[in-house]
Formats: structure tokens, sequence, C-alpha cells
């Protein structure tokens, strides 16, 4: 996943439309062990909503950043 790709990922998280993409697949994506999947923009913007996003609408910074470090194991199809 390129930069480009993650900022339109957050994007679309940000946006108010459901998302219903599955993301039990991302399960372990921050270990080492962790292999690429192919994926689409919208399985990660589902992943970036339900890790990053706090109920006051703003993003854990912290989250949103292990989830950016991470996202060459995202393979955008």
């Amino acid at each position: 996943m390129t930069k480009a790709e993650f900022k339109q990922a957050v994007t679309i998280a940000q946006g108010n439309a459901e998302i219903k993409e599955s993301i039990n697949e991302f399960d372990g994506f921050g270990l080492k062990s962790f292999k690429a999947i192919p994926c689409t923009l919208n399985h990660v913007a589902r992943l970036i909503r339900y890790q990053a996003i706090q109920l006051d609408g703003c993003f854990d910074l912290g989250e949103l950043e292990t989830i950016f470090i991470n996202r060459k194991k995202f393979q955008i199809v």
C-alpha cells in the first residue's frame, strides 16, 4: 500500500458511509510474522475505523501510526 492509497483509506474511514468488509484477516497485522495480504481500500478503511477512530471522531494517532507503519503488509487489489 502506498502513502497515497493510505490517505485514500483514511478519507474513506472518516466518511459516513457504511463499510461492511470484514477485518478478521488483519488479526495480528502488527506482528513480524504477518504475511502481506491482498485487500481493498475499503478493507483498510474499516480497519482504520475499528483501530484508530475514537468515540469523539478523532484519531488515536498511535494506532493510526501503527497501521501506517505496517501498510506494506496490505496489497491493494
